[in-house]
């Protein structure tokens, strides 16, 4: 525990920039962290070349702190001055709490608290707007804001312009040119634009545009390592295949068109060059890849682009599978390039046959052992023809085509020319003993995977289909509007939405509080429904009456569709319908 008074500088605020001989302001909050109450005491403010207060700091100025009692603070500004004199650079605004050693404190040391000043000019190229590719031997304009972020003015300048072939701006880089930029005030700027020529013998490649603020080193700076910013530039041309149109999947030994747009985006005109075709394993264009073919590309200025077509065959042996189309610009390496590395460009090809079922159709809810009919698109949508083939079809208890799934029929598919489609119906029926349920139809294209493929893994389309009977409530007729101990009449259709053969069954009716049906709701009564085959239904009235005992008020009616569960059915949570009913006190 600290017992007495201990000050501190808890804040210190001055400006980053300063100037010599022009009043600036700082603000401080001094404060008694102490245990005990301080007696007035003086805050100093120094300049110092580091970060320790001694006896070679410069003394600006000084504030006056009132009595501060244990955690108290007192904040102020104050106005100091650098001496006229003070040469530019790095230093340090020093704050001291009881700069006069005039208050006994539990600590002495943690009186000082400081901030790094810059006194002087300090110029900058804040920014540089260039082209980002040339000619050699050409003209273009640059444009650059040269500016003063330090805090005293700055004389007249130079800024200049270099050409390097690296990031470092040395004695071995080429000038280009220079502008005049005026006396610059603190935080002053001024933008200016200069024409610039590349030497025409410059070689093509990368190279760095430089631009350097103070280039004479006419002006004392605070920091003399910031004045230079570049930018890259590209001299000569630089052709690149902009872009490519070629067919997703094509045939072993069949011909197929590709189109392309090859630009120059450099700055000099590219001479005449030849782009090439080429068939590849991997997007890297490497010696083993298949030259297919070429087109002549002639000279391009600037920004030019010549676009063409070409025709190409892959060799009659080519195996089936995905490969890539590489094309190069320059394929012979006849242009000398500001950029060697971006000629090439891929897009994947499928080589063969690929047979997907594209369409199919089937009819939501079937009947075990009941014949119903789909229907399939098989396509070949690979870029060779596919031989004869057998669509199948599968009971399956999930999405996927697996052994456990069960054979249920088939189609045969005639050979597919690319592109080409079979579309065909074929009668199915079930296993008499297939349980009522949610199940999946699949189809599969080449089930007997007599077709070698691009892609195998893309065969199977599936459909949801409900098995067995399903009963529901379609409609429900009641009064709005019912008396205890009165007889009223209700009205339902029952419907088998299912695909199988639903058994006689019971339709009740029940009296409820709520929207849900559970075992505390009242049963007024039930009808028989006779067995009902897939689609058909029974419309039926009953009477009923509400229990004369029953309060009144607002109760729902609910129609439950085999309601002793003697039908296993494809979907059990359907089987309800409910109305508002208002209930009375009878007469």
């Amino acid at each position: 525990v600290q017992v007495g008074a201990d000050l501190v500088v808890a804040v210190f605020t001055a400006p980053a920039a300063v100037a010599d001989g022009v009043p600036v302001t700082v603000t401080d909050t001094t404060k008694n962290q102490g245990g005990g109450s301080v007696e007035a005491s003086t805050t100093g403010f120094y300049l110092s070349t580091d970060t320790l207060l001694d006896a070679s700091d410069v003394p600006l100025g000084s504030r006056p702190i009132p009595v501060l009692a244990a955690g108290a603070s007192n904040t102020g500004s104050v106005t100091l001055t650098l001496p006229a004199g003070t040469a530019p650079g790095t230093y340090y605004l020093l704050a001291r709490a009881d700069a006069a050693n005039a208050v006994s404190e539990t600590v002495e040391t943690n009186n000082t608290a400081l901030r790094t000043v810059q006194v002087g000019p300090d110029l900058i190229v804040g920014s540089l707007v260039a082209p980002g590719s040339v000619g050699a031997g050409t003209s273009f304009i640059v444009t650059d804001t040269t500016k003063n972020q330090g805090g005293s003015p700055a004389d007249a300048t130079t800024t200049s312009f270099y050409l390097s072939t690296n990031t470092v701006l040395d004695a071995a880089d080429v000038p280009l040119g220079s502008r005049a930029v005026p006396a610059l005030a603190a935080g002053g700027s001024s933008t200016g634009s200069v024409t610039l020529i590349l030497p025409a013998g410059t070689g093509p490649g990368t190279h760095y545009l430089f631009a350097r603020a103070d280039a004479a080193n006419a002006v004392g700076e605070t920091v003399e390592t910031n004045n230079a910013t570049f930018r890259a530039v590209q001299v000569g041309p630089d052709l690149i295949v902009a872009s490519l149109v070629a067919p997703g999947g094509v045939g072993a030994g069949a011909p197929f068109t590709v189109t392309d747009t090859t630009t120059n985006q450099g700055g000099t005109t590219a001479d005449a060059s030849t782009t090439s075709f080429y068939l590849s394993a991997n997007s890297v264009l490497e010696a083993g890849d298949l030259l297919l073919g070429s087109r002549a590309v002639p000279a391009l200025a600037a920004g030019g682009s010549s676009t063409g077509s070409v025709s190409l065959t892959l060799p009659a042996g080519t195996p089936v599978g995905s490969y890539f189309l590489l094309v190069r610009a320059d394929a012979t390496d006849a242009v000398g390039e500001s950029l060697e590395t971006n000629n090439v460009i891929s897009r994947i090809v499928q080589v063969g046959a690929e047979l997907v079922v594209s369409v199919f159709t089937a009819p939501a809810a079937v009947g075990a052992g009941v014949p119903f009919s789909v229907t399939d698109t098989t396509k070949n949508q690979g870029g060779g023809s596919a031989d004869a083939s057998n669509t199948a079809f599968y009971l399956s208890t999930n999405t996927g085509l697996d052994a456990g799934d069960v054979l249920v029929g088939s189609r045969a598919v005639p050979a597919l020319a690319a592109g080409g489609s079979s579309t065909g119906s074929v009668l199915l029926a079930l296993p008499a003993g297939t349980p009522p349920g949610n199940y999946y139809l699949l189809a599969r294209a080449d089930a007997t995977d007599a077709v070698h493929e691009t892609v195998e893994a893309n065969n199977v389309a599936l459909r949801a289909v409900q098995v067995g009977p399903d009963l529901g409530v379609t409609t429900l007729s009641t009064p709005s509007t019912v008396a205890t101990g009165v007889s009223f009449t209700v009205t339902d259709t029952i419907r088998n939405q299912g695909g199988g053969l639903a058994a006689a069954s019971t339709t009740s009716f029940y009296l409820s509080a709520n929207t849900v049906l559970d075992p505390g709701d009242l049963l007024l009564g039930s009808r028989a429904v006779p067995a009902l085959d897939a689609g058909l239904s029974d419309s039926g009235s009953v009477t009923l009456t509400v229990p004369a005992g029953t309060p009144p008020g607002t109760y729902y009616l609910f129609a439950r569709a085999d309601s002793g569960d003697a039908v296993v059915e494809s979907l059990e949570s359907n089987n309800l319908a409910l109305r508002l009913i208002q209930v009375t006190t009878g007469n």
